[in-house]
């Protein structure tokens, strides 16, 4: 038995469900969390849980005095920033970081951002034991940024398949509701300019078609931006709340700019829902469903609700996908990790 720190300062929505799949998959570890974020930690199975303080450097001493308090041997660190609180100062541990999607996989990063971000990430290279990667793509990013380090690939999971039975109520409609959803945090990561612009050709094209941003609202003014488009936000959303929302949509799009791979298509794929993506590296060599112009996400959103080939397509390349990202793989992943 390993004792495992699980290091993040965004424990909510898609990370924060990672992580409890990662603790649910590994019982025979004990688990312990650090943690900043919207969700509560307090019935996810972890032996201990304390909020970070604020600020970079007591964030650090936070880390390295859990590793004592808890006898962790492994931290394993979940996005950007805990990789820098976990890598900062030697730690008496091995060091999992998993970006779940690199800053640097942004195409509209400026370049002395891109600089900057690439010199840390190469400098707190050799304090990496291990790269827990979610596509190929960021595979090649961690290669170039932590070439000492090994390189796994950890595929996400659905977190709401257990709570989820959709086929015989979903696939006994005639025609799916007229309801487009997008999950998420609204940040320019997800880029709702996009979803904007698609619901403004649904608008036109549409009237009767609903759009909905399933998630927190990170930046007001993008929010804004999507509720004067007609968008509705529903903002944080519980467990339970989610599955609903989804329960009650047509088709699920993805119109983030960049992404590790998203546990909230993995999800709207286990809720039965037909699965559009933007076309980003993520998604290359998937099964799923890609677009890239705002028009051309309009026009098959508005095929698969018309039901027939186009909503069979991209529902079989859901259900493909969840083939190979499922629990019994990364339960395999895990092991080898925290053996």
């Amino acid at each position: 038995m390993h004792r495992i720190l699980h290091v993040t300062d965004c424990y909510s929505t898609g990370v924060g469900r990672a992580i409890d799949s990662i603790v649910a998959l590994t019982p025979e570890h004990q688990h312990h969390l650090l943690w900043a974020g919207d969700d509560d930690p307090g019935q996810a199975g972890f032996a201990s849980a304390r909020a970070l303080p604020r600020g970079l450097p007591l964030r650090v001493r936070a880390v390295r005095r859990a590793v004592t308090r808890t006898g962790s041997d492994i931290v394993h660190a979940h996005s950007s920033r805990a990789g820098v609180y976990a890598r900062l100062t030697k730690l008496d541990a091995r060091v999992l970081y998993q970006p779940h999607a690199y800053k640097l996989l942004d195409p509209t990063l400026p370049r002395h951002a891109r600089a900057a971000i690439t010199l840390v990430e190469r400098l707190l290279g050799p304090r990496t034991d291990a790269v827990l990667v979610l596509s190929e793509q960021e595979r090649a990013l961690a290669a170039r940024l932590s070439p000492d380090a090994t390189h796994v690939l950890l595929p996400n999971v659905p977190s709401l398949a257990p709570a989820v039975s959709p086929a015989p109520a979903f696939h006994a409609r005639v025609r799916p509701a007229p309801v487009v959803v997008m999950a998420g945090r609204v940040s320019p990561q997800k880029d709702p300019g996009y979803l904007v612009a698609v619901a403004e050709l649904l608008g036109r094209h549409s009237p009767d078609v609903t759009v909905r941003w399933l998630g927190g609202e990170e930046d007001p003014q993008l929010s804004t931006q999507l509720r004067a488009a007609g968008v509705e936000v529903t903002g944080w959303l519980a467990r339970e709340d989610l599955v609903t929302a989804l329960g009650e949509a047509g088709v699920y799009l993805h119109s983030a700019a960049y992404e590790g791979f998203p546990l909230s298509v993995l999800d709207a794929a286990a809720c039965g829902l037909p699965v559009i993506v933007r076309d980003i590296p993520a998604f290359a060599g998937t099964p799923l469903t890609r677009v890239t112009r705002p028009e051309d996400a309009a026009a098959t959103a508005l095929e698969v609700l018309r039901g027939g080939d186009a909503w069979r397509t991209s529902r079989t390349g859901a259900e493909e996908l969840l083939t190979s990202m499922d629990p019994a793989v990364q339960r395999a992943r895990l092991a080898e990790l925290y053996r």
